[in-house]
C-alpha cells in the first residue's frame, strides 16, 4: 500500500454545551510551565467516541497567591473543585491513587471556557452555565434535554462492560 492510500476524510465531534455521562479512560501526570503539578483525566463520553473536549485538567493544590486571591482562598476553591470531582465520579473523597479512578463513571458538564468562549471545557458534575449572549443557542440542547438523552440504564460505577475496552491500568 502506498502512502495515503485508504485515506477517508473525518471530522472530529465537538460536544455541544450540556451534561454528559463519561468514563475515566486514563490519567496522565504532568506539570504546567510554572512547575506546578497537574493531572489530565482523559474521558470517554458516552455516545461520542473521539469527541472534543475529552479531558478534565486538575491542578495540584495552589501554594502561592494568584492575582487578588490569597493562598487560603485558592486552596478553599481547590478543595471544593476536588470534592466536586470525587463526588461526580463516585471516587472516595481524598483518594489520590489514580489506579482507583480508572473506569469510574460520572457526570460532566461541557461549557464555554471562562477566558475564551470560542473553546469549550469539561468540568466534573452537573453545573448551571449560561452561553455567551452572541452565541446561537437555538439548536443547542438544554440540560434537561441532555439528561433525557441518557436514561437510567444501569450505567453506574461498576466494572466496565466489555464494550468499553478499557485495559488494565496504570499506563504510567
Amino acid at each position: 500500500m502506498s502512502f495515503g492510500q485508504g485515506y477517508k476524510p473525518m471530522q472530529k465531534t465537538v460536544l455541544d454545551c450540556g451534561i454528559y455521562m463519561a468514563r475515566i479512560k486514563s490519567v496522565e501526570q504532568g506539570y504546567w510551565k510554572s512547575g506546578q503539578a497537574k493531572v489530565d483525566v482523559i474521558l470517554e463520553v458516552k455516545g461520542f467516541s473521539g469527541c472534543q473536549p475529552n479531558r478534565i485538567v486538575l491542578s495540584d493544590m495552589p501554594m502561592k497567591p494568584y492575582g487578588r486571591a490569597t493562598v487560603e482562598q485558592l486552596q478553599t476553591s481547590w478543595n471544593i473543585s476536588m470534592t466536586e470531582f470525587f463526588d461526580a465520579f463516585g471516587i472516595q473523597r481524598g483518594d489520590f491513587n489514580f489506579q482507583d479512578w480508572y473506569g469510574k463513571i460520572g457526570t460532566v458538564t461541557c461549557r464555554p471556557q471562562r477566558n475564551n468562549s470560542k473553546y469549550k471545557e469539561l468540568v466534573a458534575g452537573e453545573h448551571d452555565f449560561s452561553p455567551p449572549q452572541n452565541q446561537n443557542t437555538q439548536n443547542a440542547p438544554t440540560q434537561s434535554q441532555q439528561q433525557a438523552n441518557y436514561p437510567n440504564d444501569n450505567w453506574s460505577n461498576c466494572p466496565p462492560p466489555d464494550d468499553w475496552n478499557i485495559p488494565n491500568y496504570p499506563p504510567y
